[in-house]
């Protein structure tokens, strides 16, 4: 318990991290919201502000999550805890900060439809990304990211700044090939045998979310572990 208490205070800057990304993204909707609803009150709305906070929210946990993971590994373990007491009370701790950001944008949600009700009751406010981010989505998304994240750091702490480029490229292959390859299958005759198959998956991806969800993280959480203890076991500190 005492390891676990130890590393949540050291998940401070992620915390901030989170938040600042949050809200400066949530007052950047807001303002779009109070400038659009100034202008013509009658057009239906969105809330701006919770879906740009949740996607700055998400990029944070993703993103800088695991190279969170390699600034306090070793400070960690030259503080006298154990490989394996660190890899459990870092995802564990990582995993409790996500808990509160979530809980903490789904406050800001509430707080911005009430808002919108206050300045413009008769608004017709379009809530629909609101009612997908349920719990159930939530919690597949805090375990990636702290798996992914974990994972991230401990290949980056193994192996230095080859591992870090690599994910670098990873990152970007899959945010930047990822649509176009969309676009390129979209585009293939139907009669390709790949394109067959691709639409095939997401099809049953699609029909099957919560399943696929489901099956997904927790392969990705047991990789995840099995794979940071195998890396840092025989870790050297790094002074």
């Amino acid at each position: 318990m005492k390891t676990l208490v130890t590393q949540i205070k050291m998940q401070k800057d992620l915390y901030l991290s989170n938040m600042l990304a949050m809200m400066l993204m949530f007052l950047f909707g807001v303002i779009i919201e109070a400038v659009v609803l100034h202008v013509d009150g009658d057009t239906g709305m969105i809330c701006m502000g919770s879906l740009l906070a949740v996607i700055g929210l998400i990029m944070v946990m993703f993103f800088f999550g695991g190279f969170h993971m390699t600034s306090t590994c070793n400070y960690a373990l030259m503080m006298g805890q154990t490989r394996k007491s660190f890899v459990w009370s870092y995802m564990l701790s990582t995993l409790l900060t996500y808990v509160v950001s979530a809980v903490t944008w789904e406050i800001l949600h509430q707080l911005e439809m009430l808002g919108i009700r206050i300045m413009n009751p008769n608004v017709q406010i379009d809530d629909a990304f609101g009612a997908f981010i349920t719990w159930k989505m939530w919690l597949a998304v805090i375990l990636l990211a702290t798996s992914v994240g974990t994972l991230v750091g401990a290949t980056i702490v193994k192996f230095g700044k080859a591992a870090f480029w690599v994910w670098w490229a990873l990152m970007m292959l899959t945010f930047i090939g990822g649509p176009r390859l969309l676009v390129m299958i979209s585009v293939m005759p139907r009669e390709n045998a790949m394109v067959r198959m691709m639409m095939y998956l997401i099809g049953f991806i699609v029909e099957h979310v919560m399943l696929t969800v489901s099956i997904a993280v927790t392969v990705v959480t047991l990789v995840s572990v099995v794979a940071t203890w195998l890396l840092l076991r025989k870790q050297q500190v790094n002074v």
